[in-house]
């Protein structure tokens, strides 16, 4: 008999692949990682030996092949592939491996609200066991080709639809359904016909999301190193997944070798949250981004959604969007609703303690990002620590409401790009106070993209005095 060979195909059934697989290093026991990437090829397919494959969909009674080390199911009844299911998905250990299975196939199968909706109803009679092997046969033959791996399937027609179609019993987020809407099947037929061998893998889905985004790629093999790698790191206190992925991305010299050739595999960034999924796919140019150690810091740092989706889409330039609303509420020293509004970044503190710092982190962001775009050196003309040090050497200072208002004057026309307004209005505040018009500030003026100098006069803004808030820290 011929060795299995599972190929690569969408983002929903490589991450059902790579939930299996993360199943299959299991139950294979301490060598199990090294094993299963021994069977991912630098092609991107996953060859595994028939022999090990019949073992794992069989009983104890089925001795483990040469070479490998098959932990037993606790229910002598169960395919071992059942077992180690049950013990990847159970969310606590129970001392009954009868009630452990039974509970969990309660939470993932039992109702509507279930991962997979009513797959096995919790008034159905048919033993847990007798269904979960009667699910994961892996032995398939026939004339009709799978909707997802074009290997030949016999259509049952004495069994259920769910045992032959892809549908909502098998993924709330695609699977189709004949009453619903928008997911209905056309003309009330369903058309997805799914062979054995991939409709074991689609109950692993769940494993795979459970850390909450998978990152894709045309490789099985890239994918397993990609996830396996960020799912060790992944801290599921943390708000949002971009600070896993850009920490490990900074940090793991193995991730960041990976990550090498991310443009050249169509990588895709594939994001579950509360029932929504959302792709983005990963370009060469923005690969070579976030692989650039001071970018990946910033964005770490940052930790917003709305940035995230930005950087994501490419579209850098809204990230003036943001910065220039966030000074607005900074400045104006007004948090109410604004948690509402979310392009404007949240500020922690109050009145003194306020730190600005998360503004000019996106400040940063979106400097180096223009400076290793194409086109970078004009951004490289311009020295932003000098810019910043003039600034808290302005003769603007924020602490009274004249300077104050200046300020919202200058932020106002540099958003609506009034390059000359915004010069004489500096000019002449230098001018009244006799000091000379700083270097650095003077050549942002010189700058004819007019992204870059909307973004120097907020990085020059960001760091204007307060005389009011220094004496309160001095008092202090």
């Amino acid at each position: 008999m011929s060795d299995v060979v599972i190929y690569p195909s969408t983002w929903y059934y490589n991450a059902c692949v790579q939930g299996f697989l993360e199943t299959l290093a299991w139950g294979l026991g301490e060598d199990g990682q090294q094993q299963v990437e021994e069977m991912l090829k630098d092609d991107g397919r996953v060859v595994i030996q028939y022999k090990l494959m019949e073992a794992v969909f069989s009983t104890n009674d089925r001795p483990s092949p040469i070479g490998y080390t098959l932990k037993d199911s606790k229910i002598p009844d169960l395919k071992r592939i059942g077992w180690w299911w049950v013990e990847k998905s159970k969310k606590s250990s129970g001392n009954n491996p009868e009630d452990d299975m039974n509970s969990t196939c309660l939470s993932l199968f039992g109702t509507n609200k279930t991962f997979y909706p009513c797959l096995l109803t919790h008034n159905d009679k048919m033993n847990r066991a007798d269904f979960l092997n009667s699910w994961f046969v892996w032995e398939s033959s026939g004339k009709f080709h799978c909707s997802f791996c074009n290997s030949l399937c016999q259509l049952d027609e004495t069994m259920k639809d769910k045992y032959n179609y892809f549908s909502r019993e098998l993924s709330k987020l695609l699977g189709s359904t004949k009453d619903g809407f928008p997911n209905s099947f056309w003309n009330i037929t369903p058309d997805l016909l799914i062979c054995k061998h991939c409709r074991s893998y689609f109950l692993f889905f769940h494993i795979a999301h459970q850390n909450r985004f998978f990152i894709n790629s045309d490789s099985l093999k890239v994918n397993w190193h990609l996830n396996h790698l960020l799912s060790v790191q992944i801290n599921k206190q943390r708000d949002w997944q971009q600070q896993t992925l850009m920490n490990a991305v900074h940090y793991d010299p193995q991730l960041r070798r990976t990550l090498g050739n991310w443009g050249l595999q169509n990588l895709e960034v594939v994001i579950f949250n509360r029932g929504e999924v959302n792709c983005y796919p990963i370009s060469a140019n923005l690969a070579k981004l976030l692989l650039i150690p001071s970018i990946s810091s910033l964005i770490s740092k940052i930790s917003n959604r709305t940035v995230w989706d930005i950087v994501l889409k490419e579209r850098f330039d809204y990230l003036l969007t943001i910065i220039y609303k966030s000074l607005h509420v900074f400045l104006a020293d007004k948090d109410k609703d604004t948690e509402k509004d979310p392009e404007i970044i949240k500020i922690w503190g109050s009145g003194s303690n306020r730190n600005i710092t998360p503004i000019t982190n996106i400040i940063e962001l979106y400097q180096e990002i223009r400076k290793n775009q194409e086109g970078g050196n004009k951004v490289s003309d311009i020295n932003f620590y000098a810019l910043r040090k003039e600034a808290s050497q302005a003769p603007i200072d924020l602490g009274d409401n004249r300077g104050k208002n200046l300020v919202f004057r200058l932020l106002e026309l540099t958003r609506m790009n009034k390059k000359s307004s915004v010069y004489h209005l500096l000019l002449r505040v230098y001018i009244a106070r006799g000091i000379e018009f700083p270097n650095q500030l003077s050549r942002l003026f010189q700058i004819e993209d007019s992204e870059l100098f909307k973004n120097g006069i907020y990085a020059f803004i960001s760091n204007l005095k307060n005389s009011k808030k220094n004496n309160i820290e001095k008092s202090s």
